[in-house]
């Protein structure tokens, strides 16, 4: 970095602007260059391998396997709020049972699927 400030210092005009912001505005341009050397080009025409699974594939197995380790009621009540589109209202008369039981299981659900998921709670 001090070889380039050397060698780029004929380039400094007082006029412009203070010594520490073309210093800094040097040391960002020499960042932003070097992290883009750095990163490996983009594949234009790169087509999968014919055995490849695609993502959406890999998320719905994951998604499904985390389903099936949930209680029957959080289970239940993720997939008619998400699948069928209910509300947590319409769900508690589909299933005849209170309406805070719906988002107790709902939230409960949501968090032990996020946790088995390894992502942030909802």
């Amino acid at each position: 970095m001090f070889a380039r400030v050397w060698g780029k210092a004929v380039l400094f005009d007082p006029a412009r602007g203070s010594a520490a912001a073309w210093l800094l505005t040097l040391a960002r341009r020499t960042a932003i260059n070097q992290l883009a050397a750095r990163r490996p080009p983009t594949p234009v025409d790169a087509e999968p391998a014919p055995d490849a699974v695609e993502p959406a594939d890999v998320d719905a197995f994951w998604l499904d396997t985390g389903l099936a380790r949930l209680s029957q009621q959080e289970r239940t009540v993720i997939e008619l709020a998400y699948y069928s589109d209910l509300s947590e209202s319409a769900i508690a008369k589909r299933l005849r049972v209170p309406l805070g039981s719906v988002k107790s299981w709902k939230r409960r659900g949501l968090n032990r699927l996020a946790t088995l998921l390894d992502e942030e709670p909802p």
